[in-house]
């Protein structure tokens, strides 16, 4: 078992290993990038290209990302996994925040834990509590065993989901996440499906935070990082597979159980929604499971630079199996400025939660879903 030290040091490690493996690690094509992810990519540049002992160190939380935070909570368990120093600071900061904005936040996250609950998700949050994973800043207590954050609950529901819904088995199926960050879920999902193999397509910096928190977790399983990603690959049980955006099509022959995307499909310009969304890549995938935005940017709140919405989301061949609003975060209330004026409001659309099957596998599922 690592300790603190021990951990920053390998952290280091795999940050420079992961670097050194993929190539023009800092040079992303940012043409078609939508705003929010060129704003993330430029950051993340300034603030780690000549400090990378900051980057390892910054894995999870950091100034373009978070784990989306947690009610504030003061106890001794508080000061063992955090520290007095970072409690304090966690203490100065909340002072600064209103009373109701503290209030709105433990009452969504109060909401999701029920709603994981009602999802037969406790197990996982039990089986990986948030105090136990390390980079974490964002922690509460549920009780003396169990703790999440914001971000942390979105991950364990759609768990709880890829479990409750058997859209994956344990027999060494291919999965494909489009958008992983921190591979926060990928953590997770690897508990109950060891054998499967696990694709994670994101930006160089954030399969980069993928590759260390997975390595560390599951240093047995095989690790392919982006130098070794080709369209002539083997395709091996029990891996990771670390792979850049431009490499997108170096997959179309690998044939994919299931293909994820949450949050990031909404916020993308139309175009690059469609090179993913459109690719025989997805087409020939056996289940889709996508939330995302009914309406990316609604007139009176135009929040991406596109114009995507629900019917954006349909494909011929493949047949609805669940369909739903997204919970999570579904009651969370923010105070922010809308048409002018600043008060707290729920977010300008809301998300859903959509698991197609491919008609051709249809009978598969059947029972399943």
């Amino acid at each position: 078992m690592y300790n603190n030290i021990d951990i920053e040091i390998k952290k280091k490690k795999l940050v420079d290993e992961f670097i050194q493996n993929t190539e023009n690690f800092w040079k992303e094509e940012k043409k078609y990038i939508d705003q929010k992810h060129l704003k993330i990519l430029n950051t993340f540049e300034l603030r780690y290209k000549k400090n990378i002992d900051l980057y390892a160190k910054e894995l999870i939380d950091w100034e373009g990302q978070t784990n989306l935070g947690s009610p504030f909570q003061f106890n001794l368990k508080q000061i063992k996994y955090l520290g007095f120093f970072e409690l304090f600071k966690q203490f100065l900061k909340n002072l600064k925040s209103s009373r109701l904005t503290n209030y709105f936040n433990k009452l969504s996250f109060d909401d999701d834990v029920q709603i994981i609950k009602k999802n037969n998700g406790l197990n996982i949050l039990k089986l990986l509590p948030a105090h136990k994973n390390f980079g974490f800043k964002d922690i509460y207590f549920i009780n003396e065993e169990i703790s999440s954050n914001n971000r942390w609950n979105r991950y364990v529901y759609l768990a709880s989901q890829i479990k409750k819904k058997k859209i994956l088995s344990n027999n060494g199926q291919n999965w494909l996440d489009i958008g992983s960050y921190y591979g926060g879920l990928q953590m997770i999902v690897k508990k109950f499906n060891k054998k499967n193999n696990f694709f994670l397509l994101d930006f160089n910096h954030q399969l980069c935070r993928s590759y260390v928190n997975l390595k560390i977790l599951y240093p047995n399983s095989e690790h392919i990082l982006p130098n070794d990603i080709d369209q002539n690959m083997r395709i091996k049980q029990n891996a990771f597979y670390y792979v850049p955006v431009k490499k997108y099509n170096l997959l179309r022959k690998i044939k994919f159980d299931l293909v994820t995307n949450f949050f990031s499909f909404g916020e993308m310009k139309k175009k690059i929604f469609k090179k993913y969304f459109h690719n025989n890549i997805i087409n020939n995938s056996k289940v889709i499971y996508v939330v995302n935005r009914f309406v990316s940017s609604p007139y009176f709140e135009p929040t991406y630079q596109n114009d995507i919405n629900i019917f954006d989301y349909y494909k011929k061949d493949f047949k609805v199996f669940y369909f739903d609003i997204f919970p999570i975060h579904h009651y969370k209330n923010i105070y922010r400025k809308v048409l002018n004026k600043f008060s707290y409001r729920p977010i300008s659309s809301p998300y859903f939660e959509k698991i197609m099957v491919n008609k051709r596998y249809s009978k598969l599922f059947k029972k399943k879903l």
